[in-house]
């Protein structure tokens, strides 16, 4: 486990990402249906579909237990192409803010995109914010935390 800040955050977001490209389909709808059964009665049931081709990837009766259609709906609103699209813009935003050195012997680390006079030391907000997504994760470290965050 790594307690550099952004080695770790990376370490999270290439992650995720790579878990987003080996998911079914890019794309997830949620499809309502009402279902007949044998006994003439009829149950609603959710099913979160890829949706390109239509594939059934779970489904749930409802009401039920597990899974409820706020929980369908919110994976599907998180699906593959939206978690990749996240963590790409979360890694350039990274890459934007990279560490520099600045100070008349160049021994200040500052983020090199934030303005060094209103004091933005490495790692700079920006960075602790996007770090902050990730603190329910093992090895995020409470000293990590920008101002305001929540536990």
């Amino acid at each position: 486990m790594t307690t550099d800040m952004l080695s770790w955050t990376r370490q999270q977001i290439e992650t995720r990402k790579a878990l987003a490209e080996e998911a079914h389909g890019a794309s997830w709808a949620l499809q309502d249906q009402l279902i007949e059964r044998t006994d003439g009665g009829a149950d609603d049931r959710a099913a979160l579909l890829d949706a390109e081709d239509r594939t059934e990837l779970v489904s749930v009766t409802l009401p039920g237990p597990g899974l409820d259609e706020d929980d369908l709906k919110h994976i599907a609103f998180n699906d593959p192409r939206q978690i990749i699209a996240d963590c790409e813009a979360d890694l350039g935003i990274l890459d934007d803010h990279e560490p520099g050195w600045a100070g008349l012997k160049r021994d200040v680390r500052v983020c090199m995109a934030c303005d060094v006079k209103r004091g933005d030391r490495w790692p700079c907000r920006t960075v602790r914010r996007i770090a902050s997504r990730y603190r329910h994760r093992d090895g995020y470290l409470p000293e990590w935390a920008p101002e305001g965050t929540t536990p």
